[in-house]
């Protein structure tokens, strides 16, 4: 194996020498070591070129201020490991196409796509959990009014589409994280790379991909609140005069938990005026992406596209003569 690429650091520190004993002077040679990015800042683990990693062991605080062509500025230097925080072209890191970004934006924007896809999984399995218990529940029935058969209906079919969404949601965010970090070696067209923050940045190049994301994610919780609030609502056999007006404030509780939340995501949107709004960007952005131009999976989506709503038609549209008691 080759020697490590090793770079000069200018040393400010009162504290004393770590053990085993090495000059940490004003300038020493040290070996560095990439770690993953989080919160806006690169991070590099650096060591003396006498230890090894299983004597690293203290976390240091450094400062951001950059000193010369090689060095950083560290400070409060405490013990065996030390951590550089630096800000570096991503041609440093082998992205060559993407000279004027940041590499802490290109990773912070990563890491937006993995941070999204947990609560993705987590709505996602609260559905199939949901779902398992209001099966035989939500069935429609003979002695059902009409009314009442549309309404459960439509309790299996917001929980149905939350699951889909959610999933969608994780899919869309792994696909894009990996075209993140790997878009170095995959030649595009960036419209603007001069943006302040990872959702700037990915908004801007890739509205498809952030729409998807946030709006599968937003409707899939959307719709599992709305649904068990609508099983709620909806009478049950047997149900007593006691549980019935408690199922009924539980529903009322969470209709008004969810509009809060349309409430509070309006007064905090970015990019766009509200939800509402966004939904229409996603429309259109939807549009270009699939359509316009063609696409052989395209073309191929319009009939399967036809069949489920007819097939969807059908299902809402069944008579109660139709039902097994």
């Amino acid at each position: 194996m080759g020697s490590p690429h090793r770079t000069r650091y200018a040393v400010e520190s009162d504290q004393p020498a770590p053990t085993p004993p090495v000059n940490l002077g004003p300038e020493v040679t040290l070996e560095k070591h990439f770690l993953p990015l989080t919160r806006r800042r690169l991070k590099h683990v650096i060591t003396t070129g006498l230890w090894t990693t299983d004597h690293i062991e203290t976390t240091l605080t450094v400062d951001q201020e950059k000193v010369g062509g090689n060095g950083a500025r560290l400070s409060n230097c405490s013990g065996s490991r030390l951590i550089c925080i630096r800000r570096e072209p991503l041609l440093a890191l082998g992205y060559g196409e993407l000279r004027n970004v940041d590499a802490q934006l290109m990773f912070d924007t990563w890491e937006w796509t993995a941070n999204l896809g947990a609560p993705a999984a987590l709505v996602a399995g609260a559905v199939l959990a949901t779902m398992v218990e209001s099966r035989e529940a939500m069935s429609p029935k003979k002695s059902d009014t009409q009314l009442m058969r549309v309404a459960k209906k439509l309790c299996r079919f917001l929980l149905l589409s939350s699951f889909g969404l959610e999933v969608v949601s994780i899919f869309v965010t792994t696909v894009t994280g990996t075209m993140l970090l790997s878009h170095g070696d995959t030649p595009g067209t960036l419209k603007n790379l001069a943006y302040n923050s990872p959702m700037g940045f990915l908004k801007n190049n890739w509205e498809f991909e952030y729409l998807t994301a946030r709006i599968a994610f937003l409707q899939g919780l959307f719709h599992w609140l709305a649904s068990v609030a609508l099983e709620l609502y909806i009478p049950k056999e047997a149900e007593g005069v006691a549980a019935r007006r408690m199922n009924k404030f539980t529903s009322s509780a969470l209709a008004t938990i969810l509009v809060g939340m349309l409430s509070f995501l309006n007064r905090h949107m970015t990019f766009y005026k509200n939800y509402a709004h966004m939904l229409r960007c996603y429309v259109v952005v939807s549009f270009k992406m699939f359509f316009w131009p063609p696409h052989p999976l395209t073309i191929l989506m319009a009939p399967m596209t036809i069949i489920t709503l007819v097939l969807g038609f059908q299902a809402f549209m069944t008579s109660g003569d139709m039902e097994k008691d």
